[in-house]
């Protein structure tokens, strides 16, 4: 994004819509740009991201929305209240910003960033 280097490397993550939607994805990174959080979600080949967009186009735009992941080096990470900003189905790709708080879970000690 922007030429700036990720704070946070994902892997092994999802995104929840609601108590019954999830979308997994395979990596991802963080970016802070002067305080404000965006996130950049890379998909597995298999998943027919245009179809799932199509089919639950209203989730990717709720505030209900939250990421939930690993970090690279072991932590749990949440993002709450993330909301699309591109898709791109062909390169199996999303943007995402956060308008909430980021926790970062390393053993117990949390880190909270509100934006």
């Amino acid at each position: 994004m922007n030429n700036l280097p990720p704070v946070y490397r994902l892997k092994n993550g999802c995104i929840k819509f609601n108590q019954n939607l999830k979308l997994d994805f395979v990596w991802g990174l963080v970016f802070n740009d002067k305080g404000v959080y965006f996130i950049e979600i890379h998909f597995s080949e298999l998943v027919d991201l245009d179809k799932f967009y199509n089919e639950n186009k209203s989730y990717f735009l709720s505030e209900n929305t939250g990421l939930h992941s690993i970090t690279v080096e072991g932590y749990q990470f949440l993002a709450d209240i993330v909301i699309l900003r591109n898709l791109s189905p062909s390169e199996y790709t999303a943007d995402f910003e956060c308008y909430s708080y980021i926790t970062i879970d390393k053993n117990n000690v949390l880190t909270i960033s509100r934006f």
